[in-house]
């Protein structure tokens, strides 16, 4: 109550974190589509449940509002991971170095992504939270404490958005279409 983060408020050197998981909407539209498909174990069907269950972030933004340091939060939604971090640094007039493999996954997304041959970091991933923030790690653990995953996953900064996941440095750029569209239209 009371403050605003905008998108377009990323600082340089300010960390780059992600609250939950990579993908969670497009798996529960997936796997909720085309369970039958999947042959769900019992297992992932109350994976499922749960992602469905986390489909919001207003207490992710609640938790990062009360935080001190936070410059910008954005939801990650159509465009997944890739979409959500070009956005911000592109609205922000700055770059970013992220690390791809620091970003989490779960287990159905990870099976629903190779079965139908998607990037998860362009699954739609309304649910999770991107944040920019002075002090990441104080971000992560106030998320933590409330029982919300969260991982400093890069840095603002510099020109151009990369991945430094691999050890070289890999421009990023969002796909033109959310990956979910590949399953939903073949």
């Amino acid at each position: 109550k009371g403050k605003m983060f905008k998108t377009s408020d990323v600082q340089p050197g300010d960390d780059i974190i992600m609250t939950k998981y990579a993908g969670l909407e497009g798996t529960a539209i997936i796997a909720s589509d085309f369970s039958g498909e999947l042959s769900l174990t019992e297992q992932e069907r109350k994976e499922l449940a749960r992602i469905k269950e986390s489909l919001s972030v207003v207490k992710d933004g609640r938790i990062a509002a009360e935080t001190d340091g936070i410059h910008a939060m954005h939801d990650i939604t159509e465009g997944g991971v890739l979409g959500a971090v070009c956005e911000m640094c592109e609205a922000s007039g700055t770059g970013a170095r992220i690390d791809l493999s620091a970003v989490p996954v779960l287990p159905l997304t990870s099976r629903v992504c190779t079965k139908y041959g998607l990037d998860v970091y362009g699954l739609i991933s309304s649910g999770s939270m991107m944040i920019a923030a002075r002090n990441g790690n104080r971000i992560v653990e106030a998320m933590r404490a409330n029982g919300i995953p969260a991982t400093v996953i890069g840095k603002a900064g510099g020109q151009g958005v990369y991945d430094l996941s691999s050890g070289q440095k890999r421009a990023i750029t969002p796909y033109p279409a959310d990956e979910l569209y590949k399953v939903l239209e073949r």
